[in-house]
């Protein structure tokens, strides 16, 4: 793609000689921005930066495109709100009225200068695809597009034309073209209405071009009688097709009834085969074992239109071709798919068989709609078939509108390799319990996938597989690793890639660390280890850098979506740049969220922004990312997956999460992986803004993970959290701080009475705050040998919310046990409470005592069991002793019942305690079933260091 499309994101610093070290440069400035938001710069040697000026361009005539003139008056000084060497965060007046900004920073290397909410235009498309008719329509898609009252202006050789442009949303303008405008090149313009001249945007390329001939030719058949249903008219509608192809093109004019078809049908290119509208024309293929590969067949240049399909057993609904010459231009227009595959009375066995066969198709069986290319058309449609609704592939200028999708068992929606499409206005629905999602991909094949404005959709009842409402996806990966020279737009790699004989022109190549870090090129071409790209660095790359070079996938913007019953909403996995999330609705799936990460490859997540998203409902039941979560809250957040490779380099960079509210059972994420590991410490997330949030009714408001940097939150309400902001490096801090100061005293961490229940709390007797909380209803129960006791159920627990913080390096773990049921694994203290990393989980397998914990580089390699045995209904004092860079030993009653010698640390993590729970287990012991203790419990003790079971014995 031309760098217009990228518009003003991409910003060279005011300084010649891009190669000499070290110069400031930019690479990317967030937007849009309003007054009191935060903007943030990222390049390069911006560290130094101490000052920045900031000018509010007045708001005068917008004059001609080009005229730069320099702002006027005096700026207002600013001190940064935060900085590092890649990063620059300051905050717009709260006073000033929104409008287009100009700012400079003062660095130590230098001023650079830079843009704010000037109208950036990612690509245009309209009526004719990537082009408009005369006569016709454009749609313009970028940021900061309409601030005021925005116009588009279309230049060319022999005509100007202003066009009167209506906002569709902050990010889409639409206009007609004049009917007497003359086909040819134009040069197209954005201004937002703010900013005078400085408020144009950055010219893109623009055709617009004659409307296309219509043929006049119209053969026109009729239905069989009523007692002449069996007439099979498969060949009839055939030789009338290809009839009107062979003249050059021309429609078939179907009446009022129904046509039995026993075959495929071909529409040849220029034909239309249209109905009298869906609930009047239907074409039936009766039930077979050897369905044609698709019921309806072209190459491209075709239209179906204002009819029913019915069939049952069957492949693909309607197929045309997606790459080649002759792909693209079909229309689908009004029609109505009803393709049922398990219609009627069939037998399981006779059901499997014919799943089993749809899936030699693709993952999600047989496609209702087939489509590719450019200039694809699909509205008005209610499809309903029984595997996937839509494969679109290679779509440019596609526009996919105003349709009712249903996807079949196992069915998913999949649109893939794009290069302009617009998705508006759709339902995408579960035909069948085990329907899953989809989303937009490169699973084609494709290098690049970019430009998808997906709007107004809504999505639901998505309960199979992995269950992803909106998902981005490309696994794979040529290179990862350094640089050996770099000059121009030519790059020397310093190990062999692996291209695996793809051609990987237009993938690519992304500076992860070192030098230049945060930018990428595309390819061009490849040859060895020589990679031509698109165009030269501003900051080249040296032996320093880190590069990855992977699928590209960029600019898809998601507007105000709503998504119900999913395991995700929108998902951006792996690649994603420029991604931008507004206005979206989630209830009752995991939420909103990016990563990068190793996905067959070392793939990044870079510059997203989630904008005045809301998530009404976030209880999370077998949800997440990859069914990763079997309950628990949903979440909006920005992540990076660990990609366990060296040479280590961050892989998310600069996201913004403002404006959001999440009012029951949610909150929001900051850096880290996703589930939670605290064994990661390297920063793969680097530069997020929370800003303006709004959260309420939950258990956490925000979490920022210890493996993030340059995390800005500022101005976040917070409504009935129990705990308003976690933030790992301060919990760390503290917990560290607190464990110090038992150690000076000599005091353990916690004691729980339990014989102290008080309803559904049990207060910490050592008053430091580690007080639990009953989940279930757990019983205070005499204990005639002692105080009382809590009696568990096997469906009750405790988990004490305050445990998150605890690090724990050595420590003894006492308390005493009388249990009702042996048989199975149930867990008794564990340091967490979803099935992640854990430093300690003390439980019982088939009566046995058992250490379970992992190690720093995430093996479970500390877990042992006990040859000692507990009776049911009988007391014994239990004691675990862990003493760092020696291992574990548990007691029974004082005497010693096993151990395991093992040097290496704990991995920590910030999961609550549970007392009577851990998150896997049962009888039998299954991963999905939580392994929730049988009997009571009278006092549970915890030191921070190993002591002698008697001194630790409660």
């Amino acid at each position: 793609m031309k760098r217009w499309m990228i518009g003003s994101v991409f910003a060279l610093a005011l300084l010649p000689n891009a190669d000499a070290a070290p110069r400031a440069a930019v690479f990317w400035v967030s937007q849009p921005v309003g007054p009191g938001e935060t903007v943030l710069v990222y390049g390069s040697a911006l560290g130094t930066t101490t000052r920045v000026d900031l000018w509010r361009i007045p708001d005068g005539a917008a004059q001609t495109p080009g005229v730069r003139s320099e702002p006027s008056g005096s700026p207002i000084s600013l001190r940064p709100a935060q900085v590092d060497d890649h990063a620059v965060k300051f905050i717009v007046p709260s006073q000033w009225r929104n409008g287009v900004f100009r700012a400079n920073l003062l660095t130590a290397a230098g001023s650079v200068r830079v843009w704010i909410n000037r109208p950036s235009i990612l690509w245009a498309q309209g009526d004719a695809g990537l082009a408009s008719t005369r006569g016709g329509w454009i749609r313009v898609i970028g940021t900061s597009l309409a601030l005021a009252h925005p116009t588009i202006l279309l230049t060319g050789r022999r005509q100007n034309v202003h066009l009167k442009a209506t906002p569709l949303s902050p990010f889409a303008l639409q206009a007609r073209i004049p009917v007497t405008l003359p086909p040819g090149a134009y040069r197209l313009y954005v201004h937002n209405g703010c900013g005078g001249a400085a408020g144009w945007s950055a010219p893109a390329p623009f055709t617009v071009v004659p409307a296309p001939p219509a043929s006049r030719r119209v053969i026109r058949l009729h239905p069989s009688e009523w007692h002449s249903v069996d007439l099979d008219r498969t060949q009839e509608l055939q030789n009338a097709l290809d009839t009107l192809g062979k003249q050059g093109g021309g429609t078939l004019q179907l009446a009022r009834g129904r046509y039995r078809v026993s075959g495929g049908l071909s529409v040849p290119p220029g034909v239309t085969l249209a109905g009298s509208g869906m609930a009047d024309t239907a074409l039936c293929w009766p039930d077979t074992e050897s369905p044609p590969e698709a019921l309806i067949r072209g190459t491209g240049r075709f239209v179906v239109r204002d009819l029913t399909m019915y069939a049952t057993n069957h492949q693909h609904g309607i197929v045309a071709d997606q790459v080649g010459p002759n792909a693209g231009h079909v229309q689908i227009l009004r029609v109505r798919m009803r393709l049922d595959p398990y219609r009627g009375h069939l037998t399981p066995e006779e059901v499997d068989r014919r799943f089993t066969a749809s899936l030699k198709l693709s993952t999600g069986g047989g496609d209702s709609l087939r489509l590719g290319g450019p200039n694809v058309v699909v509205a008005f449609c209610d499809i309903d078939g029984g595997g996937r609704c839509l494969y679109l592939s290679h779509g440019q200028g596609a526009w996919i509108h105003h349709n009712t999708f249903y996807n079949g068992r196992w069915g998913w929606y999949c649109i893939s390799g794009s290069d302009g499409v617009i998705f508006e206005d759709n339902s995408i629905l579960g035909g069948d319990l085990m329907s899953t999602g989809g989303g937009l991909n490169c699973l084609d094949g494709s290098m690049v996938s970019q430009n998808v404005y997906y709007a107004g959709n809504h999505l639901a009842r998505m309960y199979g597989w992995d269950r992803e409402a909106m998902t981005t996806d490309a696994g794979g990966g040529a290179y990862y690793g350094r640089v050996e020279h770099a000059h121009g737009n030519q790059l020397e790699l310093a190990e062999d890639p692996q291209w695996g004989g793809r051609d990987w022109k237009g993938a690519a190549v992304f500076i992860l660390g070192g030098r230049g870090q945060g930018q990428y090129r595309q390819i061009r071409s490849t040859q060895g280890r020589s990679v031509i790209l698109d165009e030269p660095w501003l900051v080249t790359p040296d032996a320093s850098s880190i590069i990855s070079i992977t699928m590209l996938q960029r600019n898809y913007l998601f507007v105000h979506n709503t998504f119900e019953d999913a395991g995700v909403a929108i998902q951006m996995y792996g690649t994603a740049v420029g991604n931008i999330a507004y206005g979206n609705t989630s209830s009752r799936t995991g939420g909103f969220h990016n990563f990068g990460m190793n996905y067959l490859g070392i793939q990044p997540s870079w510059f997203v922004q989630w904008l005045n998203n809301r998530i009404t409902e976030g209880n999370v039941y077998g949800g997440g990312h990859d069914q990763s979560m079997q309950m628990g809250e949903a979440h909006l957040g920005v992540f990076a997956l660990p990609p366990g490779v060296e040479p280590h380099a961050p892989v998310t960079l600069c996201g913004i999460i403002r404006g959001n509210r999440l009012d029951r059972n949610a909150h929001l994420a900051a850096g880290g992986a996703d589930p939670p590991s605290s064994g990661t410490t390297f920063p793969y997330t680097q530069e997020v803004i929370v800003e303006g949030n709004t959260v309420a009714h939950a258990s956490v408001g925000l979490t920022v993970s210890r493996a993030t940097v340059g995390v800005f939150a500022r101005k976040n309400t917070f409504i009935d959290c129990a705990i308003p902001v976690s933030d790992e490096q301060a919990d760390a801090r503290r917990a560290a701080q607190m464990v110090a100061r038992f150690l000076r005293e000599h005091v353990p961490v916690m004691v729980l009475r339990m014989d102290r229940l008080l309803g559904s709390h049990v207060p910490d007797a050592t008053g430091h705050g580690f007080d639990a909380i009953a989940v279930g209803t757990p019983q205070l129960q005499k204990n005639d040998a002692g105080p009382s006791c809590i009696a568990f159920d096997g469906k009750s627990y405790l988990t004490i919310p305050l445990g998150r913080i605890l690090r724990l390096t050595s420590f003894t773990i006492s308390l005493r046990v009388k249990p009702l049921v042996t048989r199975g694994r149930y867990g008794l203290v564990a340091k967490r409470i979803n099935g992640v990393a854990a430093p300690f989980i003390v439980g019982l397998t088939d009566g046995h005592p058992t250490f379970e914990a992992t190690d720093a580089d995430g093996r479970w390699s500390f877990n042992f069991i006990s040859p000692a045995t507990l009776a049911e209904g009988e007391w014994a004092t239990l004691t675990l002793v862990f003493r760092a860079g020696v291992g574990a030993t548990i007691y029974v009653n004082g005497k010693e019942a096993g151990s395991i010698k093992n040097t290496a640390d704990l991995m920590q993590n910030e999961e609550p305690l549970c007392i009577g729970r851990d998150a896997w287990g049962g009888d039998p012991p299954k991963a999905d079933t939580p392994g929730i203790f049988r009997g009571c419990l009278a006092d549970v003790v915890i030191w921070p260091q190993a002591m002698k079971p008697e001194g630790a014995a409660p």
